[in-house]
């Protein structure tokens, strides 16, 4: 991922692999926005991987 890039996860994905994410351009996107968005991402530190999801409110 790059800065100003914009990725789609698979809504029908099982696997959070990279081949189920599209990017997508900006206008695109703001035509799928949700009226809540989940993001998670994933920390390493000593070799102990923590996993973190948020939810953030659109409206």
């Amino acid at each position: 991922m790059g800065r100003d890039e914009l990725y789609f996860r698979d809504k029908e994905a099982v696997a959070n692999t990279v081949d189920h994410y599209k990017k997508l351009t900006i206008a695109a996107a703001i035509g799928r926005v949700p009226s809540e968005i989940v993001y998670s991402f994933a920390t390493e530190v000593r070799g102990v991987q923590q996993i973190i999801e948020q939810t953030v409110s659109v409206s």
